[in-house]
């Protein structure tokens, strides 16, 4: 049976993300073998189900969506079973153990000798040493937070 010309056009266009669908394969299984296989089934899906594909959209995220979904399938076929919480009664230790004011990464920080500190960020090339010292200014005066994002003025 004959390819109709837009099913040539739909799997040359496809082969030509092939490198980069492997690549992203391969840093989601750590494993060269799996990711050909998981490129592979990536392909077999896409030619399958290429009636879905709407022509003039972005066929590398397209691709890469079919191979994302594939991935999670697969990851979520080999786990065990859930484990219900429900019923496992209070979490007395937790309760007990919990401090509302914790602040794990301040407490690490602390630990750290400020001199250590200096020395690492003086080592670093000026580019990013501007970075580290800009980002530390903005968070001590309030412009961001410790995690990165802005405040709302009011």
């Amino acid at each position: 049976m004959a390819e109709s010309p837009a099913q040539t056009a739909f799997a040359e266009e496809a082969l030509t993300h092939l490198d980069t669908l492997y690549r992203g394969a391969l840093r989601l299984t750590r494993d060269p073998d799996q990711a050909q296989d998981l490129v592979q089934e990536a392909y077999l899906r896409a030619l399958r189900y290429q009636h879905s594909y709407q022509q003039g959209t972005n066929m590398k995220a397209w691709l890469f969506a079919i191979m994302r979904n594939l991935f999670w399938d697969r990851f979520k076929g080999s786990r065990k079973d859930d484990v219900s919480l429900d019923d496992v009664g209070e979490f007395v230790l937790y309760e007990k153990l919990r401090d509302e004011g914790a602040r794990p990464e301040a407490d690490v920080l602390d630990k750290l000798a400020a001199s250590e500190v200096v020395k690492a960020v003086e080592t670093l090339p000026p580019l990013h040493r501007e970075v580290v010292l800009l980002v530390d200014y903005a968070v001590e005066s309030g412009i961001v937070r410790g995690n990165g994002s802005q405040q709302v003025q009011q």
